[in-house]
């Protein structure tokens, strides 16, 4: 028979701490709500916008103050492509192709035609945290600026030049990054009008190189051009933009060929296909014809060993 009597006397003793338990968990929860209710809302910081004072691109501004004409201007959905003439204002360059990524974001590309001795990597100090090896300070630049390069005194002497800081400090609001790498150009900005002023900034940089360093001008690029259409490789192109082809690999590595080692690249005499140099240097001392065409290059194996 159940004793009803126990269970009762064990439910009235179980009663009492059940209680307080919940009138703990009851003042604990209250607590918890009272202290999200005043707490302040944080809200995460983001980037501040830098194309307040242009909100669209127009690049049709671009295209007419490059005085681009058509039989030297490739446009696309998203850009153009600027084959700079001779005597031009920028011949510096012989390719300067222009992307936009969105409202305001513009990505610029230059194709040098006059190798720089040393890279330059300046970005903006208000959007990244960056520690670097070879990082080095320019007096009112570093307060805006991140500035790395392999060889800081050329670049330190070079940014002496106080037109070249004002053209630096005019670009602060709209200048993301600006890479310099022996024979290319890349930027990333916030403006239309930023464009010309970077490129006017490259011409002013490449002339006070110029005067620090001798025999720059007899240092010419060789382009990476693609093999379908002819139509010139930008540093970070993976397959011509042109035509759809992949970016040429060494004919004897099999490896793609990247901006960096464009210096130890060259193209052979007979059919024109790329190999890095010291490839095909190693090749024709064991054979002396050429990899693809089989021509014969003894003679060339000369002259590549004394360049």
């Amino acid at each position: 028979m159940v004793d009803i009597q126990g269970i009762l006397t064990i439910l009235s003793e179980l009663a009492f701490p059940i209680i307080i338990g919940l009138i703990i968990f009851s003042v604990v929860r209250r607590r918890k709500r009272r202290r999200v209710k005043r707490r302040p809302a944080y809200t995460v910081p983001t980037r501040t916008a830098v194309s307040t004072h242009q909100p669209t691109v127009n690049l049709n501004n671009i295209i007419s103050k490059l005085n681009a004409s058509d039989h030297n201007l490739e446009k696309a959905s998203n850009g153009f492509s600027f084959i700079v003439p001779q005597k031009h204002k920028y011949s510096l360059f012989t390719r300067i192709k222009v992307i936009q990524f969105s409202s305001n974001s513009i990505k610029v590309f230059g194709t040098l035609n006059k190798q720089f001795p040393s890279f330059l990597d300046v970005l903006r100090r208000d959007n990244r945290m960056i520690t670097h090896k070879d990082e080095f300070n320019i007096p009112l630049l570093s307060n805006v600026y991140y500035l790395f390069s392999s060889t800081p005194p050329i670049w330190k002497e070079v940014l002496k030049n106080e037109q070249i800081n004002d053209y630096f400090l005019a670009l602060r609001a709209y200048l993301d990054y600006f890479y310099l790498r022996s024979d290319y150009l890349e930027a990333v900005l916030y403006n239309d009008t930023a464009v010309i002023t970077l490129l006017n900034l490259s011409v002013l940089i490449h002339d006070a190189l110029k005067s620090l360093v001798s025999g720059i001008d007899e240092q010419k690029v060789e382009l990476l051009t693609c093999y379908n259409c002819q139509d010139p490789f930008d540093p970070t192109e993976e397959i011509c933009d042109k035509c759809g082809v992949p970016r040429p690999r060494c004919i004897i590595c099999h490896l793609d060929l990247k901006p960096s080692e464009r210096e130890d690249v060259v193209n052979t005499p007979c059919c024109g296909v790329y190999t890095h140099k010291n490839h095909i240097i190693s090749w024709l001392r064991q054979k002396s014809t050429c990899p693809n065409c089989h021509a014969e290059l003894g003679h060339w194996l000369k002259k590549l060993q004394l360049i």
